[in-house]
């Protein structure tokens, strides 16, 4: 019998605590919401793209961080975090700004980074990034 090994379960045996996302909203689309293949989005994204704990995208990255930080800390004595971009495709951005917001998360508590995309909308340099 195959057993699944949940991530938040990895997470809290490698940190020996629970691990906390912490929503990050960029001002971005996607390809579905652009006209490039339609318009509207797709079942993926609500409208308004994911609304949970979402702060507005004209905060910067770590302006979010330290809120929603600040929040969830207060709340589940949390300590370490996963920076989740969240919202619609992250990945269509261009690359460099990608790697703008992408290293406004190094940050001493954040353990891990979560990133929204769709598998048409990542390549090579996207990977060679992240893996870097």
């Amino acid at each position: 019998m195959d057993i699944y090994y949940k991530y938040s379960d990895y997470l809290k045996n490698k940190f020996n605590e629970k691990v906390y996302k912490l929503p990050i909203n960029l001002p971005i689309t996607c390809p579905n919401r652009n006209g490039c293949i339609s318009f509207g989005g797709c079942t993926y994204c609500g409208e308004e793209a994911a609304g949970f704990e979402c702060l507005p995208s004209s905060l910067s990255v770590k302006e979010q961080i330290l809120k929603n930080k600040e929040y969830i800390e207060k709340k589940y004595k949390a300590k370490k975090f996963i920076a989740y971009f969240q919202n619609y495709t992250n990945t269509f951005l261009p690359l460099e700004d990608f790697k703008k917001y992408i290293s406004e998360v190094n940050l001493p508590y954040i353990v891990d980074v979560s990133i929204s995309t769709r598998p048409d909308c990542i390549n090579e340099n996207y990977l060679d990034f992240l893996k870097d």
